[in-house]
């Protein structure tokens, strides 16, 4: 019975949750006090960093899909994956941009 209420214990105690979070670094241990300025700016951060990671795996080829899948299981750092993307987006930018060049002067 004891170890039965020590599992719940933990399952509902939610400063072990909070415990578990941080130990992921999902969540800062002490977290600044956040304008609400601030807090719009990084949610926008996030909300574009996840585009572009789900625009690389719904649009992207399947080596850049498996490049970066490689990238986040080697532990790299959220600002590690967004500079891969950022690359990744810039090579995908400059091909689009060759790609028309190559169209243009081929109707002339």
């Amino acid at each position: 019975m004891r170890e039965q209420n020590n599992g719940s214990q933990k399952n509902g105690d939610s400063s072990h949750r909070n415990e578990s979070s941080q130990s992921a670094g999902l969540e800062p241990s002490n977290p600044p006090s956040r304008t609400p300025d601030r807090l719009a700016e990084e949610l926008e951060y996030y909300r574009n960093f996840l585009e572009q990671l789900l625009g690389l795996v719904r649009d992207g080829d399947q080596e850049d899909v498996n490049r970066m899948i490689s990238i986040i299981r080697s532990d790299a750092s959220p600002q590690e994956i967004l500079t891969a993307l950022s690359e990744n987006t810039a090579d995908n930018a400059q091909t689009v941009q060759r790609d028309i060049g190559r169209s243009n002067h081929n109707q002339n």
